[in-house]
């Protein structure tokens, strides 16, 4: 059994990045790591936006080498806001952030997950964003053939707080990944903590995607729709049907009911 925790991390206002990350580890690892941290921690609640002003960033760096020494694997995936919301004007900036940090998270652990050899995984992630929205996504991801094939899955994702040291240690990797991008965005020195979480043996990895991404992205769209045969007529007018609003979790909905009919589930996934 692999386990999994993540959190998110924005801005002050969430206008100019937002990330995600998640570290995947055995039970070893993981009971390894929260041993070390609530030593450092003496059992205080950590909060990453707060520490380091409060207990000295020696404290905070410190515990950056705890999760750099103990053998968890992670990914954070940042988003630069702005670019978004040009490439993509129409859409909730927020929402699809997160949309769009956890798919991208999710699938990196997965190709961790089949280079390490784990079979069984368990997903536990803070509850601030909401537990419907990340349960759809989950079930997407879930559902993809080629993961159900390879992995077994908990049933359902599960839902902990800044109370869990597990999800502590998340909170300062996504906050790092968060910190990271505003750095090289300002072609900034990056801070010591995120020099010493990238520097584990390449256990640790960060994304940023930034506008070039978001302009590719935006520009393949047409190609996507042919190949993936996800049009945005077929969606507007399968929310029509169900006087739905345009949002994340409609969206998640269609696409988890166009996989069903696309297998020839229909009396599941109704029209």
């Amino acid at each position: 059994m692999a386990n999994v925790f993540g959190d998110e991390s924005a801005d002050q206002k969430a206008k100019i990045v937002y990330a995600v990350a998640a570290l995947i580890g055995p039970d070893s690892a993981w009971e390894a790591t929260e041993r070390d941290w609530l030593k450092l921690t003496n059992g205080e609640e950590f909060h990453a936006t707060e520490w380091g002003s409060k207990h000295g960033y020696d404290s905070y760096n410190a515990l950056a080498r705890v999760i750099q020494s103990n053998g968890l694997r992670g990914q954070g995936v940042a988003i630069d806001l702005v670019a978004f919301r040009a490439a993509f004007p129409d859409l909730k900036t927020q929402d699809y952030a997160y949309h769009k940090c956890f798919i991208e998270v999710v699938d990196r652990l997965i190709k961790v997950s089949t280079e390490q050899g784990y079979k069984d995984l368990k997903f536990t992630f803070d509850g601030r964003q909401g537990q419907g929205t990340t349960g759809l996504l989950y079930h997407f991801v879930t559902a993809n053939k080629e993961w159900a094939d390879a992995f077994s899955f908990a049933d359902e994702i599960s839902f902990s707080n800044r109370k869990n040291p597990r999800i502590q240690i998340a909170d300062m990797v996504a906050s790092e990944t968060m910190k990271g991008f505003l750095s090289a965005r300002d072609n900034a020195p990056f801070r010591e903590a995120f020099r010493i979480l990238g520097t584990s043996n390449n256990r640790i990895w960060f994304d940023f995607l930034v506008e070039e991404y978001f302009s590719g992205w935006r520009n393949s769209l047409h190609e996507m729709e042919k190949s993936t045969g996800l049009y945005a007529h077929e969606y507007l007018a399968w929310i029509r049907r169900r006087s739905m609003q345009d949002n994340l979790n409609s969206r998640i909905r269609f696409l988890i009911w166009h996989e069903g009919t696309s297998l020839g589930l229909s009396s599941k996934y109704p029209k």
